[in-house]
């Protein structure tokens, strides 16, 4: 019983991490590219603000990871019980 526990959380926390790299890369880079009155880097002097940038990512990060976790980790649970109680 603990072991498929701690392998449900271990899996969904992977999978929530890496979709919630892969859409805080895409909005970090969203943000780079669609940046019209220099909020998060200026082309003429090359300065870059890490900190306005860095929170989008981290937002992005953060809200898809757990959302993520929180959806494999149902998922998996229901299968696992449907595979245990639902008889066929």
């Amino acid at each position: 019983m603990k072991s498929t526990y701690k392998r449900k959380i271990l899996t969904s926390s992977i999978v929530g991490l890496f979709l919630g790299i892969l859409s805080a890369s895409f909005m970090m880079y969203a943000a780079w590219d669609h940046n019209l009155q220099n909020e998060f880097h200026n082309e003429i002097t090359g300065v870059i603000n890490w900190s306005q940038w860095l929170v989008i990512g981290a937002s992005w990060l953060f809200v898809i990871g757990i959302s993520f976790v929180i959806i494999t980790f149902s998922g998996m649970s229901l299968v696992e019980y449907s595979r245990k109680y639902i008889k066929k």
